[in-house]
């Protein structure tokens, strides 16, 4: 009778039971070990429910559309604060219209201006003119992304520029309490967004950043917690790039059991790897090295439409356009990766035209784009490690859509290749590095009579990869 090696058991055992979000690592066990392991690790339901949405508008609206100014320093009067034309189911049809699933609204900047009235400070809408003291930016998008079909998220800023009490213990009841309104007044949320700047370090005694995942935890089970938190990572840009090889499953440093929001130690090793959220390689084989636990923390990248986060009128003609718009677009949700798009209000509470004219020309393009499979109906053979398609004639492509399915089996894939069949041999078009999720590769058109992934490294046994063809609208071309 054959025994297992003390390791090897372990690791059979470690990998049976990384059915979720997160697995700890063996001591002692190998490089290919660890990296068989990373490829067992799959996304949480709420992680997933995430990253399905893909494309998500970001809106930066508050104190600094009326000011001029990115960073406000919290004592501006509420009565700046004056939209003269707010109309938040403007803002919702625009976002469908470009083929947006969802908005992360900027409940509360840097300067502690709070869209919504709260109970927690006077310098709140509620102490504006507009809608006479009555209004809720909140409730209103809210409301129009229901009826949108998009989905609500909220980003509250930890830094508070307007309270005397930032820093301190009391500040953390005042963030507390905020993040409860906004947790049990406006419905559904799908993401709440903890930006990193000057935010307060983690020390429980001054502000628990555990607690406030947990009450998260509890009042939007659903929901989940980005940037500074368990379940999303910025990707390290503002600029909507993604790596080249974008891994899910991260390592840890510590391999300490129990939930992030619960366990001190694995809350701090989850910090201590968010600030290399900056660094070239965060998932491949030479990053796993010293892993001690492995967790799914995917990317988000986040860019704005314009040069600023919030709107100015002297930024109208800066707007980007369908072009490069599109090749953020292609790189980051084709990267592993979901695109948050700023487009921000502007003083009048609506998006502005500009803005509005290049969301719909990307939406028609990637509507016209993605509408037929070309692959759609036709022979397939699959294996673990190729997906061959056999179109039945010849058609023309250049734009490959690739996924594995991370739900069930992880990411495994670490390089493929795609080749064309052009009637008599395979003929080699593209490779790459990681899929996960998503990855689409734009290439030249080509005439095919078949195609083919051929996965070519992975982690662990290859389990298939989805494969679509699609082909761009061409542009048409200047009248002379």
């Amino acid at each position: 009778m054959r025994f297992l090696d003390p390791v090897a058991a372990t690791l059979a055992v470690a990998i049976a039971a990384a059915a979720q979000d997160t697995v700890i690592v063996p001591s002692g066990a190998s490089l290919d070990e660890i990296a068989r392991l990373a490829g067992e690790v799959r996304p949480s339901p709420r992680q997933l429910q995430w990253q399905q949405h893909g494309f998500v508008a970001f809106v930066h609206f508050g104190m600094n559309t009326f000011t001029d100014r990115e960073w406000g320093d919290g004592k501006e009067s509420p009565s700046t604060f004056a939209p003269t034309d707010f109309d938040a189911g403007q803002w919702a049809r625009a976002f469908a219209d470009a083929g947006m699933r969802g908005v992360v609204l900027t409940c509360k900047h840097h300067d502690g201006f709070c869209l919504w009235p709260s109970a927690s400070t006077e310098h709140d809408v509620a102490n504006s003119a507009w809608r006479n003291g009555d209004g809720d930016v909140v409730a209103e998008v809210a409301d129009a992304c229901r009826e949108h079909g998009l989905s609500f998220g909220i980003y509250l800023s930890p830094w508070d520029r307007n309270t005397t009490v930032f820093g301190t213990r009391a500040y953390h009841d005042v963030f507390q309490q905020q993040l409860r309104e906004l947790c049990t007044s406006y419905g559904t949320l799908f993401e709440v967004w903890f930006d990193g700047a000057h935010c307060p370090a983690d020390d429980p005694e001054a502000f628990d950043w555990q607690s406030h995942f947990r009450l998260i935890r509890e009042l939007q089970p659903t929901a989940c917690i980005a940037i500074t938190g368990p379940d999303v990572r910025w990707v390290g840009n503002e600029a909507g790039s993604t790596r080249e090889q974008e891994w899910s499953a991260l390592p840890l440093d510590a391999a300490d059991t129990g939930a992030i929001e619960e366990n001190r130690a694995v809350w701090r090793s989850l910090w201590r790897l968010r600030e290399k959220c900056q660094t070239p390689d965060l998932g491949s084989r030479t990053a796993l090295a010293d892993a001690r636990r492995l967790v799914w923390w995917p990317a988000e990248t986040d860019v704005s439409i314009r040069k600023g986060w919030f709107w100015r009128a002297s930024e109208d003609a800066t707007v980007k356009q369908k072009r490069e718009l599109l090749d953020i677009w292609f790189r980051a949700v084709g990267g592993n990766a979901v695109l948050l798009l700023n487009v921000p209000p502007d003083r009048r509470g609506r998006i502005a035209d500009p803005d509005v004219a290049a969301l719909a020309a990307v939406g028609a393009h990637l509507r016209a784009t993605f509408a037929t499979d070309l692959t759609e109906g036709c022979k397939r053979r699959e294996s673990a490690t190729a997906t061959e398609v056999w179109f039945g004639g010849e058609r023309t492509f250049d734009v490959v859509d690739l996924r594995e399915d991370v739900a069930a089996n992880g990411q495994r894939v670490e390089s493929f290749r795609i080749d064309r069949w052009d009637g008599e041999r395979w003929v080699e078009v593209a490779t790459g590095g990681t899929i996960g999720f998503r990855r689409i590769l734009r290439l030249k058109p080509s005439a095919a009579h078949g195609i083919r992934c051929v996965v070519t490294k992975s982690r662990g046994q290859p389990l298939g990869v989805k494969l679509a063809a699609h082909l761009e609208p061409s542009e048409p071309k200047p009248s002379k």
